[in-house]
């Protein structure tokens, strides 16, 4: 990683020495290409070169960084999808999740391979069990809404609850809609409240949404300190750029006023 920063280093400092050689002379008009993709093509070679050594000593990391450069080529690298295939699946055997995940989204879309969704799982599962957290979301939606797989509410809620409980916020989201509907679990609007709450009280505008919702819903005797709190999550949800949220605000303010104000 310390590598990694000196290279970003010389990367501005190369770019900015060329950006810096413009004068606005009438012979100058234009910053000198010619320095510019020398300058890159040298600092694309030593973060290859950096990668090329990492990788061999086993560092998962870097074998995925030359599978993304074989997979689209760049300025010294001839795109080569099988290559980018091999350090993928090195970089996933060393353990790395991301190396996993990047091949389950190949064999998933079939991106310059045979589209194959048992092998895409596998991957993603595999990604999951190596505490990438993004992949175990994944997996959660699949069994919930039933893509490519079969449904399995039991399933999703396994994979939500990993993610969420190591702070994978849409996951916690996704965990307090099956408490709220009871889908692979007993259903629970206190759970449901917590969960959606834990997402919301990391900025996750959606979270804050299905609080709101969680307690509006309780509100249909009416009882006041629901709508209020519904209220209060339906703002945040506003304030986090939700427009959903904006809406149903200005609709349960409306009521709270008409119910409770004289």
């Amino acid at each position: 990683m310390k590598k990694l920063c000196i290279f970003s280093l010389l990367v501005i400092l190369l770019i900015s020495n060329t950006v810096l050689s413009y004068d606005n002379s009438t012979n100058q008009n234009e910053i000198d290409m010619k320095k510019y993709k020398d300058n890159l093509m040298l600092v694309t070679k030593m973060f290859f070169d950096s990668y090329t050594k990492n990788c061999k000593e086993g560092d998962g990391y870097a074998c995925l960084n030359l599978a993304m450069m074989y997979e689209k080529g760049n300025i010294i690298v001839k795109k080569d999808v099988k290559k980018a295939l091999e350090f993928g699946e090195k970089s996933c055997n060393l353990g790395y999740g991301k190396g996993c995940g990047f091949l389950g989204y190949k064999y998933f879309f079939g991106k310059n391979v045979k589209q194959d969704m048992k092998k895409a799982l596998k991957y993603y599962d595999k990604a999951c069990k190596l505490d990438d957290f993004l992949f175990c979301h994944k997996l959660g939606i699949f069994y919930e809404k039933g893509l490519s797989v079969n449904k399995d509410y039991f399933k999703a809620f396994d994979y939500y609850k990993k993610a969420c409980d190591n702070n994978f916020y849409d996951s916690c989201v996704s965990l307090s809609d099956l408490y709220a509907n009871g889908y692979g679990v007993r259903q629970d609007y206190s759970k449901a409240i917590e969960y959606s709450k834990k997402a919301c009280d990391h900025k996750n505008a959606v979270g804050c949404y299905f609080t709101g919702y969680y307690y509006f819903i309780r509100s249909s005797k009416p009882k006041k300190e629901y709508i209020i709190k519904a209220k209060e999550y339906f703002g945040k949800a506003c304030d986090l750029k939700f427009q959903e949220g904006c809406n149903t605000y200005r609709v349960v303010n409306e009521l709270e006023m008409k119910l409770f104000k004289k």
